[in-house]
């Protein structure tokens, strides 16, 4: 601390405190020229050092600002601001490292200063430690009971946790004070929905987008879950994403530019995909497979990568196997449509549709001559800048689901669907669980919104027609979703004793585990996916039902893949039927068990060569129609 008397302090007060004003106003260049007065009134100032950092900060002066933080803590080694805001200026330079271990000093110094544990919950979740930064936001807390934006953050980590029902407790904490905010209420939504409540979750995240209806990242999360609600119509649903389009993206329409691409049919082409899932994702684990597989003499392949969080092995791979990659998260949608309109990308695949990090308003821009959208949504976008659909002839048959498109739906001639190979875990070739069990076990490893009162009610007939059996389930996090799905299952005369819920494991245990079900159960309207091949990976058949729409029908083209269409239901009672014709004869069931793996990696499923060699003609095709017009 200063030495100087009580004069020099005065000074260096009021020239402070003239400086807050200044900044207070807006004037940061004038703020900050009554704290270098002040510092220079008294060198040994720690509050002068502290406030020409703060105005060096927002003035972008980096270097100068972490100095004079340096310089307030060189005076005053317990000051638990400079501490702080020094951790806030190496989180601006994504020092993660550095951020934490200042903000852990701060809170170390001054055991109740709030913000100190708020930045050291912000830079715990840029190191991916979320257990410590939940426990730096619960401190916050305990000293700042009322801090709706602690409550937020807190319940918006929880909910990243899988800790669904305490997410929702904050989160409602957090609207309570702040009524009017529209992530809170999108967040709550969100637990809502993995809590079993779909209906309740679509309400609330209608609410956040009313709240900020220039929000297209809230409308996105509003589209996506719209497809778990089962009674809504293929029409209605259409309409929702063609508003969408309306509302962000046909204001566009007049900005964009022509293409200089060369209108050579037989060139190299330039393939973009754009995904915020080049990571140990689902996504990843089919993308993966072509970008490795793709022909490099008549295709270069660029990833534009959306994603702000730490690099993992996935990426590190992906990176390596693109010939060039693109990080663009930080960049707006503008800069990312100019960048690809620079390298002159041919053909710009969206992997992401309406799901979370996507960048539809850069497809908005048409940076591309051509565009379409594959692989993470299976559904329209809604945008008539999209050229094409990616699908294939099961998921998209030919006048089934065109009504429900602004793309062109560009099928593909055996699957949609190309999987990285199982290397290290495979089926079990002994007998069926059912025989060392003594009942047979049904499966469903879907995440929670997929299990609708309608899928629960049709899995409580499979069972009371089967009354031997049970049924596990994973993915289901949420204690109170749990006890929703029981007093469905009660409802519909099956009681608890038959259901059991498995914990979320890692992910080759999660497909060992699989290899103990006898059979697994196909939710709708939203099929599962990666579930799907997961199993019939680890040998395990399928049974799904066959709905009017691209998102019903995954289960209807995994099965195909692999030569497994009798276990198709057409309708409910078709469903359960093919349940018990299987269970009734462990022989035939055992024999489809014991080649299953084998038909699929026959199947293009896992021939990564001949999938690519189809989708590159594919693109060849759609280039063809561009040049030709």
């Amino acid at each position: 601390m200063s030495k100087h008397g009580p004069e020099t302090d005065a000074v260096v007060s009021r020239l402070i405190e003239e400086g807050n004003i200044l900044e207070d106003r807006g004037d940061i260049a004038a703020a900050l020229l009554k704290y270098l007065e002040a510092k220079q009134t008294d060198p040994k100032s720690p509050k002068a050092c502290l406030n020409c950092g703060n105005a060096q900060l927002m003035l972008s002066r980096m270097d100068e600002a972490i100095a004079s933080y340096r310089e307030a803590l060189k005076w005053d080694p317990r000051y638990a601001s400079a501490y702080a805001n020094l951790g806030r200026a190496y989180m601006l330079q994504h020092q993660y490292a550095d951020a934490e271990s200042h903000y852990a000093a701060a809170v170390s110094a001054d055991p109740k200063f709030a913000s100190g544990y708020i930045g050291l919950g912000c830079s715990l979740e840029a190191l991916d430690r979320p257990t410590e930064a939940i426990q730096a936001y619960v401190q916050a807390l305990r000293i700042q009971p009322e801090n709706a934006g602690i409550s937020f953050s807190l319940g918006r980590l929880l909910l990243q946790s899988r800790r669904f029902d305490e997410a929702a407790k904050y989160l409602e904490a957090s609207i309570q004070l702040t009524p009017d905010n529209a992530d809170a209420q999108a967040w709550l939504g969100k637990a809502l929905v993995e809590m079993g409540l779909l209906q309740d979750g679509v309400m609330r995240m209608r609410k956040a987008c009313e709240l900020a209806p220039s929000n297209q990242d809230l409308l996105s999360m509003l589209l996506f879950t719209m497809n778990y609600l089962p009674d809504l119509s293929g029409e209605t649903l259409f309409g929702e994403h063609v508003d969408f389009a309306r509302r962000f993206c046909d204001s566009l329409a007049p900005s964009i530019k022509s293409h200089a691409n060369a209108a050579d049919v037989t060139r190299r082409l330039r393939i973009g995909y754009v995904s915020g899932d080049f990571r140990e994702h689902p996504v990843a684990r089919f993308i993966e497979a072509v970008i490795a597989a793709h022909d490099r003499n008549r295709y270069e392949i660029h990833c534009f990568h959306n994603y702000e969080g730490a690099d993992d092995f996935r990426t590190d791979r992906l990176r390596h196997q693109a010939d060039r990659w693109h990080r663009i998260v930080e960049l707006d949608d503008d800069a990312v449509a100019e960048l690809i309109r620079q390298l002159q990308i041919d053909i710009l695949i969206d992997l992401s549709g309406h799901t979370d990090r996507n960048r539809l308003l850069v497809f908005a821009h048409k940076p591309a001559p051509v565009q379409a959208t594959w692989l993470g949504y299976l559904g329209t976008t809604g945008l008539k800048t999209i050229d094409y659909r990616i699908c294939d002839h099961f998921t998209d048959p030919p006048g089934m689901t065109e009504r429900f498109h602004t793309e062109r739906l560009a099928r593909l001639p055996q699957t949609q669907w190309c999987h990285i190979p199982y290397d290290t875990v495979r089926p079990s070739e002994n007998q069926l669980p059912l025989q060392h069990n003594g009942y047979p076990t049904l499966g469903s490893f879907n995440n929670t919104p997929k299990i609708n009162e309608q899928v629960v009610a049709l899995w409580a007939r499979a069972l009371n027609a089967i009354p031997t059996a049970r049924l596990c389930m994973t993915a289901v996090s949420s204690d109170h979703a749990k006890t929703v799905i029981l007093s469905c299952f009660a409802r519909h005369g099956v009681e608890s004793s038959r259901i059991e819920f498995l914990p979320r494991t890692h992910y080759h245990e999660y497909l060992s585990r699989i290899r103990d079900m006898d059979l697994m159960l196909d939710p709708f309207p939203y099929n599962g996916g990666t579930t799907t091949v997961d199993a019939l990976a680890m040998g395990v058949p399928v049974v799904t039902l066959a709905g009017d729409r691209s998102i019903s029908r995954g289960g209807v083209s995994l099965l195909s893949a692999v030569g497994l269409d009798d276990l198709i239901a057409d309708d409910q009672d078709e469903y359960v039927a093919i349940l018990q014709r299987l269970i009734s004869d462990p022989l035939s069931l055992m024999a489809i068990r014991q080649e299953l793996r084998a038909r699929v990696d026959r199947s293009v499923l896992q021939d990564n060569r001949t999938f690519t060699r189809q989708l590159e003609e594919l693109y060849r095709a759609m280039w063809r129609d561009w040049c030709n017009h």
